[in-house]
């Protein structure tokens, strides 16, 4: 059952195109999210608390919020050994990660929201774009709201702000 939900690609040694050398690096396998199975909540004008809980959990569990959050920075294109500059493999490794990542993202959004990430070129840029609409909208990113004693009244609060924006949202967007 794991296999159908989260696809992997195997460990391989890197060869580089330009000197045909192979290194000795064995890359972790890239993670396909299955998209329908595991994010089936799609981002609405409404829903967004809802939806970047669903999605933090997912990739928080894979090891994966490094590259929404800055945690795992994209490494250097090129890396010089020895005065000789080669392709980084660590960085398609990281590219390719991000991409798959991106589209997930992309995938999870209802339809007309997906314009508006369009233009950008990582997830960590789409997942930016997402929450500084949220966070413009509403007054603040749900999403990283610290608890307290007063949690409970800040998001019944929060709950009946949100809902009233969300409209505004939803009709900007529309």
């Amino acid at each position: 059952m794991a296999e159908q939900i989260a696809n992997t690609t195997q460990n391989s040694k890197i060869t580089t195109p330009t000197t045909g050398a192979t290194s000795n690096i064995n890359l972790p396998p890239l993670i396909i999210i299955n998209v329908v199975a595991q994010l089936p909540l799609k981002l609405t004008p409404t829903n967004y608390p809802s939806w970047c809980t669903q999605f933090n959990s997912l990739l928080l569990g894979y090891n994966l919020l490094g590259y929404l959050n800055g945690g795992t920075p994209c490494p250097e294109a090129t890396e010089t050994q020895n005065g000789v500059i080669t392709p980084n493999p660590l960085y398609s490794h990281w590219v390719q990660q991000d991409q798959l990542l991106f589209y997930v993202i992309f995938a999870s959004l209802f339809e007309p929201l997906m314009p508006f990430i369009a233009s950008a070129t990582t997830s960590r840029k789409a997942w930016d774009k997402i929450a500084q609409t949220y966070a413009n909208v509403l007054g603040l990113d749900l999403c990283h709201l610290k608890k307290s004693s007063q949690t409970q009244l800040v998001v019944t609060n929060l709950s009946l702000n949100f809902f009233k924006k969300s409209k505004l949202l939803l009709i900007n967007w529309l």
